[in-house]
């Protein structure tokens, strides 16, 4: 059974989708932007601004769907500009624990 999930809080969806899917015992997020949800409008600005933005509507979104970020097996990011890839990078410190993608970057 595949379940469409909204949480309250989160931005509203730019598309005919929905933020996140539960298909059993998985969940699947909708690629996500820096929107803030109190005013539906994009943050812009310095990217580790945005990488914050983005990552704060993916938590609410997991935690709607009774989840966290320890619980997420995969996460892409796509980047307009590579070299915005280390400023991003300093957006996730302590946000993505090093316990949990031991392989990752050393924030």
């Amino acid at each position: 059974m595949i379940e469409r999930i909204s949480p309250p809080g989160v931005p509203a969806p730019r598309g005919p989708y929905s933020p996140a899917v539960r298909a059993g015992d998985f969940i699947f997020v909708s690629g996500q932007v820096p929107v803030d949800p109190a005013t539906q409008q994009m943050v812009s600005g310095d990217i580790r601004d945005e990488t914050r933005q983005t990552l704060t509507n993916i938590m609410r979104i997991l935690e709607g769907c009774g989840a966290v970020l320890a619980d997420v097996v995969k996460c892409q990011v796509f980047l307009a500009d590579g070299k915005r890839l280390r400023r991003h990078e300093r957006g996730l410190r302590g946000i993505f624990r090093r316990r949990q993608n031991p392989r990752g970057p050393r924030w």
